[in-house]
């Protein structure tokens, strides 16, 4: 008889603790719903036009003059393009490399010309350097 009261007991709270878990659940969504009502559907800005880049692009080659002392950017294709970014790397004399640095210019290059790099090898590059590699990393397409 014990048993039966004691089952009872714990279903009537089991039974309560679902009615107020619902009821709770219940206010929380009316609460959300009230304060999506209230707050601005949705905001849509625009942004100003950006220049598109090109990583790697085919079109750039890099032409050295002068046993590689001086070197320009030579632009084979169509499109114009404007502030691209070099990697510069440094081997000594075994071929071993000594380090790379990255360098960005500020210029244009126009359609079909040859542009000279000025002051190519930056402040801290590697002293002892024999040959320099050079790589387009990227650059951005200006508008024609």
């Amino acid at each position: 008889m014990v048993r039966k009261y004691l089952f009872l007991g714990l279903m009537v709270m089991l039974l309560a603790t679902l009615v107020s878990l619902v009821v709770q659940g219940r206010k929380k969504e009316q609460e959300q719903r009230e304060k999506s009502l209230k707050a601005p559907l949705e905001i849509v800005r625009t942004s100003p036009s950006s220049p598109t880049r090109v990583l790697a692009p085919a079109d750039l080659a890099v032409v050295e003059a002068g046993g590689g002392s001086t070197a320009g950017l030579q632009n084979l294709g169509g499109n114009k393009y404007r502030s691209p970014m070099l990697r510069l790397g440094y081997l000594d004399r075994k071929g071993k490399s000594l380090g790379n640095r990255d360098r960005g210019f500020d210029l244009d290059l126009p359609a079909g010309q040859t542009i000279a790099l000025p002051d190519l090898d930056p402040p801290d590059a590697p002293a002892g350097w024999a040959r320099r590699s050079i790589r387009v990393l990227y650059a951005e397409l200006a508008p024609n």
